[in-house]
């Protein structure tokens, strides 16, 4: 598959999107990710009880925006994790090899 993405065009609440490029997505990609965009606005559409556009996109960019967020805080915290299990495994490993006679 080549590296090489198109702009496409998509429409989210029958409004049309044109030249549409995120980098590492097909336009493929992009169009799904166009329809789970309308149906999370239409989600909250509902819930909220309103029909602007704007808003409902703007809550829709807060929702995925905050998952992205929580997303990113949960690989960060992971990372120091794992930072810190390997220092700990270096300084038994220091240790261990500080305790061997040396001939």
């Amino acid at each position: 598959m080549s590296d090489i993405f198109e702009p496409t065009t998509v429409t989210i609440k029958k409004m049309k999107l044109t030249d549409v490029y995120v980098e590492g997505l097909t336009p493929m990609d992009i169009t799904i990710v166009a329809g789970d965009i309308e149906k999370k606005m239409n989600e909250i559409a509902l819930k909220r009880n309103t029909v602007d556009s704007l808003k409902l996109a703007l809550y829709a960019c807060l929702y995925y925006a905050g998952n992205l967020q929580l997303k990113n805080n949960r690989k960060e915290k992971r990372t120091q994790e794992d930072e810190r299990q390997l220092d700990s495994a270096i300084e038994k490993l220091t240790l261990a090899l500080n305790r061997l006679p040396l001939n």
